[in-house]
């Protein structure tokens, strides 16, 4: 699940656009062996999150490749979005693995942006902690509705019209 706030985009450095690029890669690989790959988007009322999201091309990538495979059917893929709740993102992997990503909140010309401070790797096997977040997972999802390519489109089509915003992705080339 991700944060409602967008990351800063700051600049790549030590290899860490190649390790997006992999993460992403390696998630829907595993889809592929059955691993069912479920996002939510948490999105302000205003869809400005949306928007900011889709204004980088490794989320349009990325999220279009989802639901290529969703509507393929060869892979238990979802990317919905739901209203902005709680500040934050998480990772849950079968319940008893918790990524929670601790971000920090910068307001740059009165915009607020989130840029990961660093992350908890829980293994939870009785489920203790796991349980909140799967819970929130669950609360959230009967909230969200599914994503289309056409969410896409109409963002990708009208990328150049949105107004240009230094702190937000665009293109890595």
């Amino acid at each position: 699940m991700n944060s409602y706030l967008v990351e800063h985009s700051g600049t790549f450095e030590n290899g860490s656009q190649e390790a997006r690029d992999k993460y992403y890669a390696a998630l829907l690989e595993r889809t592929d062996s059955g691993v069912e790959y479920n996002r939510i988007l948490q999105v302000k009322a205003d869809n400005s999150t949306l928007r900011e999201l889709l204004h980088n091309e490794d989320h349009i990538k990325h999220f279009t490749a989802m639901i290529e495979r969703k509507n393929s059917k060869k892979s238990k893929t979802s990317l919905k979005r739901a209203p902005a709740i709680r500040l934050s993102t998480f990772i849950l992997i079968d319940a008893v693995y918790l990524i929670w990503q601790i971000n920090e909140v910068l307001t740059d010309e009165n915009k607020e942006y989130i840029r990961l401070h660093g992350a908890f790797v829980i293994y939870d096997p009785q489920q203790k902690i796991t349980t909140h977040f799967l819970n929130y997972y669950k609360f959230l999802d009967k909230l969200s509705d599914s994503m289309g390519k056409k969410d896409l489109d109409f963002y990708h089509a009208r990328k150049s019209e949105l107004t240009a915003d230094p702190h937000i992705v665009t293109d890595r080339y």
